[in-house]
């Protein structure tokens, strides 16, 4: 997840369901999700604990859902 092989802003959303709490630094997963995401998209991160975020490129998160 640190090091994928996308393009730059190759999409309008990124997903990443359930798998944001595996790497040493998620940190550098996030930044790895912003890079794929085209200008003004979506990036969606769930979490195992039920909780849900979408995040505009450009890190203005705000929380969807928690179950």
């Amino acid at each position: 997840m640190l090091e994928l092989e996308d393009a730059d802003h190759a999409y309008d959303v990124v997903l990443a369901a359930n798998v944001i709490h595996l790497p040493d630094e998620p940190s550098k997963a996030l930044g790895e999700l912003e890079r794929m995401c085209r200008p003004g998209g979506k990036i969606i991160i769930s979490t195992k604990n039920g909780t849900t975020v979408m995040i505009d490129a450009g890190y203005n998160s705000a929380r969807l859902e928690k179950r």
